[in-house]
């Protein structure tokens, strides 16, 4: 792992909390939120706080999520997530929204995504980002 931040999509946080997630997926994780690496944007921050059971697992989670490195979505990320999903439409591939939206901050802010959600896999064929996944380690 380099000295680079690591935006750590939904699909891998989700992945690296079950204890039958892939075990390579949950070192990652580990050693990056170690070596204060982790990222969030909110896209992902909105998916986790959303998908809390509680009052109290809401507030420990949006703390916990508070302390990592924080990027925001620019009007410059903008423009890229509408380029990228007219792009993917035009090659027949439909990939949500909030996806592309995350992969534009990753590139915008040259952050290695770690996710665990093949419709990244097609936005990496297609676009310049730097990405990686456990997903066939399951």
């Amino acid at each position: 792992m380099s000295g680079e931040c690591v935006l750590i999509d939904t699909s891998a946080w989700i992945a690296s909390f079950r204890q039958a997630g892939p075990e390579q997926l949950h070192s990652y994780v580990a050693d990056t939120l170690q070596k204060d690496l982790a990222a969030t944007c909110p896209p992902v921050f909105l998916e986790i706080l959303q998908g809390c059971r509680s009052e109290t697992e809401y507030r420990r989670m949006k703390e916990r999520f508070e302390s990592l490195h924080f990027f925001e979505a620019s009007a410059q990320t903008w423009e890229t997530t509408y380029r990228m999903g007219f792009k993917l439409r035009t090659k027949g591939l439909t990939v949500p929204t909030i996806d592309i939206l995350i992969a534009a901050i990753a590139i915008e802010n040259r952050l290695l995504l770690l996710h665990h959600d093949r419709h990244f896999r097609d936005i990496a064929r297609r676009f310049e980002i730097d990405a990686l996944d456990f997903i066939d380690s399951d």
